[in-house]
């Protein structure tokens, strides 16, 4: 689709929205603050009109509309509530949620604009993909002893969410390859990604993008678009089992797992180190199951000696000052049971969503319920070895994106 297709509109503010979400990811992992700044704007854009017209962006929803405004609102309404039964309100704790809240009022504005909005986030991501591993590449200056970084983020956020714009833009991106050069063109953007994953040597972003694609693969209805994906992936496979890197940190795992379930104490393991976390959040979970236990406050490790958990003081200390490294498990410790309803809002409610508007792969509706489908399941899977909002600016991607996408598909397929 081109540019002028996309923009067939003649409203003015509808084309300043339009660029703003076009935007809105293309600078997301090279310029500091750049998603918080549109994103603002767009919030305040969409506050001003509610304000104009409240009737016609509230009244008359239908019961799927609120559904999805609740779900994106959740994470806030949840932090204020364990807030408020534990006493403790803490106005930082807010702050990612709050991220959440916004974005539930961009949804309600978007999804009465006649936009383009779901093409013009997958341009925009497809333009992420190319500006950022140039950057990398060409700017090495704040490499992590030889891992690629930026100078804001670190060699596994990086990657995370640099796959998520992948995941974004090729379902939009395929849907037009006709021919094999076409297709070629198209997953050069897989390759770079890819490739910066690798040297990212982040063994989260690895499995991300590894599961998702194959996930895309099986989604594929195109024999030939399988065929040159398989081929694709199969080069990928053969760059990151050639490569020294990969091999070690796979046989460090590996070694690391072996001696902890023999008994073994190991020191410095990474892997070790998640899973004595997870342990740490399952406990303050099942401890405190209604109020949670917020960052930087922990019990005693007598306390956790007492409950059959015994941890070193550099899991105690990484756990005090960094958190948790899963993000299911961290909404768990910290709001109890109301952790669960955040994360089910967070992940799967917009997966389910998703899923059920999968079909023809021309059909823009249904291309885009892939690209939220496929980028939720990224973001998700990375979740479940890092804690993917512990940055504002996450936070801020990943509402914003999915009220984009989820005010698309309902203005598509509900009339109300």
């Amino acid at each position: 689709m081109s540019i002028r297709e996309i923009f067939r509109f003649s409203n003015t503010e509808e084309k300043i929205v339009g660029t703003l979400i076009l935007l809105f990811p293309a600078f997301l992992l090279t310029i500091k603050g750049w998603s918080n700044l549109i994103a603002a704007l767009l919030l305040i854009f969409s506050i001003i009109r509610i304000l104009m017209n409240p009737s016609l962006f509230v009244l008359g929803r239908g019961k799927v509309f609120w559904l999805l405004v609740c779900c994106l609102s959740a994470p806030f309404w949840t932090e204020v509530l364990v807030s408020l039964i534990s006493g403790n309100f803490v106005l930082s704790s807010l702050d990612a949620p709050f991220r959440f809240l916004c974005a539930s009022l961009v949804f309600i504005f978007l999804s009465r604009v006649n936009l383009s909005s779901s093409q013009l986030l997958a341009g925009g991501s497809t333009l992420c993909l190319i500006v950022t591993p140039v950057s990398v590449f060409l700017n090495r200056d704040y490499y992590w002893g030889g891992r690629a970084a930026t100078y804001f983020l670190d060699p596994i956020t990086l990657p995370v969410f640099l796959i998520g714009c992948l995941f974004i833009a090729i379902p939009f991106c395929i849907r037009r390859a006709e021919s094999a050069l076409y297709l070629v063109a198209v997953l050069v953007p897989v390759f770079l990604v890819g490739y910066v994953s690798l040297i990212s040597a982040s063994r989260t972003s690895w499995i991300s993008f590894s599961i998702t694609f194959a996930i895309f693969l099986y989604l594929r209805g195109s024999a030939g678009i399988k065929l040159g994906c398989f081929f694709l992936g199969g080069v990928l496979a053969i760059v990151f089992f050639d490569s020294s890197q990969v091999v070690s940190r796979a046989v460090e795992v590996y070694n690391d797992l072996t001696l902890f379930l023999k008994g073994h104490e190991v020191h410095g393991s990474s892997t070790i180190i998640r899973l004595s976390l997870a342990h740490i959040d399952w406990h303050l979970f099942l401890a405190h199951p209604f109020t949670g236990m917020p960052d930087g406050v922990l019990p005693t490790k007598e306390w956790f000696t007492s409950r059959g958990l015994v941890i070193t003081d550099e899991v105690y200390s990484m756990k005090l000052l960094a958190g948790s490294h899963n993000e299911i498990l961290a909404q768990l410790s910290r709001k109890g049971v109301f952790g669960v309803i955040s994360a089910l809002c967070m992940f799967v409610f917009p997966v389910t969503f998703c899923f059920k508007f999968l079909g023809n792969k021309t059909d823009t509706t249904s291309v885009a319920a892939e690209s939220g489908f496929l980028f939720c399941i990224s973001i998700l899977l990375s979740g479940m070895f890092i804690q993917v909002f512990n940055l504002k600016m996450t936070a801020t991607f990943y509402s914003f994106t999915l009220a984009i996408l989820f005010s698309y598909v309902y203005r598509k397929t509900y009339r109300d």
